[in-house]
């Protein structure tokens, strides 16, 4: 009888671990927008556990797999369901690139949270740079602004066009990342306070160029500042 039983669950584990019937034969990975997908796909092939390459759908573990794809630069999260017998589906949430901010010549991508997820790449040649003027030194994975100043940057960015008529041709950060200065297309910069809202921001900044256009003694705009609260200056 225990010989039986034995035999029965070499089986069973045979069944499991060494047949093809749960070996993972489709790895279904979610659109992948702004990380190399080949790189995904590699850390899953490669994945192990142990000494042995883990491509078995029922000992395959997790949470081992969901570590080795979140430290790809780039990911924020990831998902991992199994799709009984033979499917192992990988859902990836990246990092966007919120802006690029630049140090002296070196360029990082900076995510909402404010994190550089990597240096910077040409085919995100669109996004909008943020100088840091005090030349501050920083890596990937580090932090050099919160959360709050991606969130401006990104509400400004796409809104600036849209409410002025001019574009921005340069951003900088001056002392703090409390503190943004903004050059316009035209002649005129602005300073902006990144702890409030960019629309808020913005519609001072719009009131102060109605009244300079209808102002005909006004001399041409140099500056604007948005810093102070309920005050304007402007020259």
């Amino acid at each position: 009888m225990l010989t039986i039983l034995f035999l029965l669950l070499l089986g069973v584990i045979y069944l499991i671990v060494f047949s093809p019937l749960f070996k993972i034969a489709t790895v279904e990975l979610n659109t992948i927008k702004y990380q190399d997908r080949a790189t995904i796909e590699r850390a899953v092939a490669n994945y192990k556990d142990g000494f042995f390459l883990n491509h078995n759908l029922v000992t395959i573990n997790n949470s081992g797999l969901k570590k080795k794809i979140i430290a790809i630069p780039g990911i924020r999260s990831v998902e991992i369901n199994k799709k009984y017998p033979n499917t192992l589906s990988v859902t990836v949430a990246e990092r966007a690139p919120a802006f690029v901010w630049q140090v002296l010549d070196h360029k990082y991508l900076v995510d909402e949270s404010g994190m550089i997820w990597s240096d910077y790449e040409d085919k995100f040649r669109d996004s909008p740079v943020v100088i840091d003027t005090k030349n501050l030194s920083t890596e990937v994975g580090k932090k050099p602004v919160p959360a709050e100043f991606s969130r401006f940057i990104l509400e400004l960015s796409n809104d600036f066009k849209v409410m002025t008529g001019f574009s921005i041709a340069k951003m900088e950060v001056i002392d703090t990342t409390s503190e943004l200065k903004v050059y316009s297309s035209s002649s005129w910069y602005a300073y902006f306070d990144t702890t409030r809202t960019a629309k808020n921001e913005l519609t001072n900044l719009i009131r102060i160029l109605d009244e300079v256009k209808k102002n005909s003694k006004q001399k041409k705009l140099e500056y604007i500042d948005l810093r102070i609260d309920n005050k304007i200056f402007y020259k």
